[in-house]
């Protein structure tokens, strides 16, 4: 406005104009702004952290011991319970073998019958043998005992008739001498003579005698003792065809039916079959931890999780046994990360499983035990557990901005 116009204008509309702001909007523009700057602040200063959930179980860290089946068969029988402590070679199931059924029935029940009828002919005749033996042994003793007697009645006939024949020599040797004198015929000398010779005859009988005492002694005694060697002979192949047939039926029942035991001693951490299922050669049926050893929780890890992942880092741990709604969250570190996969091999691109390809990751739980209602619960090999593994963290201002560098990074 011009000096003149204003001149021309009335007093009271003279003055200057001032242009206020009112205090509530100053107010509200400064509290709006100091939120913004704390609001801004808190975003670039909050941390963000993106979880992934991976399932596993409770191990032993030094590993299971897995008992497998050693051929295909049915599970019968299932001696222990998942937890229990066994000892090594303590029964844990029994395992029937497939049989062959014919037109008689079961082959291998049959086979058994005949070798269980085989086992006992053949103790029928290490029985006859053993009589025979015996017997033979006892003729033996007689004709011994017969032959003794026979051969010393000879001896005692052949000293009397050696005695006899000294006798008649010294008559004969004294005749002889009064013949030369002419005291005595020489017919008298003569039947001396004779007689001698006859004593001398029955003497050599008497010792033709006791030989054929002694030989016919020995013929029959050998003839007795190469019948015991025979019967011996025998009875030793007898035994060991039983042997035979009785490893046969082992090997028989064995093949039927066999006993899983535990290799070592330990806890059963789990058990993959139950009675009546079938189980092929080679399947593990029993996985058997040594208690003393340190637990370790091994996880699937999904691939898309696996690449931020390293030791040393903190893991959440939810045990199904102990609901953390109620028990609180545990928590573990990471201790190993397998650099392959589990089902390892070339990627299939075609395959539709190929992004659910799993890693094992072991983290060792910072606790063995979980108190539930006053009272520690250890926590036990074979416990089935959630784990949620971080696998980002940034802020939340890195985050609003992050699809802009990713498409700046894109245009550069």
């Amino acid at each position: 406005m011009r000096k003149t116009d204003r001149a021309a204008l009335p007093h009271h509309m003279q003055s200057p104009v001032l242009l206020a702001q009112p205090m509530l909007e100053r107010v509200l523009s400064s509290f709006l702004g100091v939120l913004l700057i704390v609001f801004v602040l808190f975003c670039a200063f909050t941390q963000y952290a993106r979880t992934e959930p991976a399932r596993g179980e409770l191990a032993a860290a030094s590993g299971f011991s897995a008992v497998v089946a050693e051929g295909s068969g049915v599970i019968s029988e299932i001696a222990v319970g998942a937890g229990q402590s066994v000892a090594k070679g303590q029964p844990l199931a029994r395992l029937s073998l497939p049989q062959l059924v014919s037109e008689r029935g079961d082959t291998t029940v049959f086979s058994l019958a005949r070798m269980d009828e085989a086992l006992r002919n053949i103790d029928l005749q290490l029985a006859e043998h053993r009589h025979a033996e015996t017997a033979a042994r006892t003729q033996i003793a007689r004709i011994r005992q017969s032959a003794g007697i026979s051969s010393t009645a000879a001896s005692a006939r052949r000293a009397l008739t050696a005695q006899r024949q000294d006798v008649a020599l010294a008559r004969l040797k004294g005749l002889e001498t009064l013949a030369t004198e002419g005291i005595v015929t020489q017919m008298a000398v003569d039947q001396v003579r004779v007689q001698s010779m006859q004593l001398l005859q029955e003497a050599a009988d008497a010792d033709l005698t006791i030989n054929e005492i002694g030989r016919g002694r020995d013929e029959r005694v050998a003839a007795l003792e190469n019948r015991i060697r025979d019967l011996f002979q025998s009875a030793q192949r007898l035994r060991i065809e039983r042997l035979q047939t009785e490893k046969q039926m082992v090997d028989l029942q064995a093949r039927q039916a066999f006993t899983i035991v535990a290799p070592v001693a330990g806890v059963i951490a789990a058990i993959s079959v139950r009675p009546g299922q079938r189980v092929e050669a080679g399947q593990r049926i029993f996985a058997v931890a040594r208690p003393s050893a340190r637990l370790t929780a091994v996880l699937e890890v999904p691939s898309k999780a696996i690449g931020l992942i390293e030791a040393g880092q903190r893991v959440s741990l939810k045990y199904d046994a102990f609901p953390f709604q109620t028990f609180g969250l545990r928590y573990g570190r990471v201790s190993r990360v397998e650099s392959a996969s589990l089902e390892g091999g070339q990627v299939n691109t075609t395959d539709s499983r190929a992004t659910d390809r799993k890693f094992l990751v072991e983290v060792v739980p910072e606790d063995d035990v979980v108190v539930a209602y006053g009272r520690p619960r250890p926590l036990r090999v074979g416990m089935m557990l959630t784990a949620d593994i971080e696998v980002e963290r940034r802020s939340i201002l890195a985050w609003w901005f992050s699809p802009l560098a990713a498409m700046t990074g894109r245009l550069g």
